[in-house]
């Protein structure tokens, strides 16, 4: 298994980002939309750490499909 600090680290510091941008959105709506598009790439990053480190390719594509779709989920509800 090989290992990847770095890729590890931002998937902690992103969960606990959605984690706080949650808590945030009790009080102002728009932290809900911004929480979406972080969980967005803390989705992409897992699936990136889930190809490098745990070699895992049938669930990197399942993550990576999934943030995406998040992602874009997001920015059309803050466009719109």
């Amino acid at each position: 298994m090989k290992q990847n600090k770095y890729g590890l680290i931002v998937q902690l510091l992103l969960v606990f980002a959605v984690l706080i941008l949650l808590i945030l959105s009790a009080f102002n709506d728009i932290y809900l939309v911004i929480s979406e598009i972080v969980a967005g790439l803390a989705l992409i990053v897992m699936a990136y750490n889930n190809h490098t480190v745990f070699n895992r390719k049938y669930l990197t594509i399942l993550y990576a499909l999934f943030g995406v779709i998040v992602i874009v989920d997001g920015v059309i509800s803050l466009i719109g």
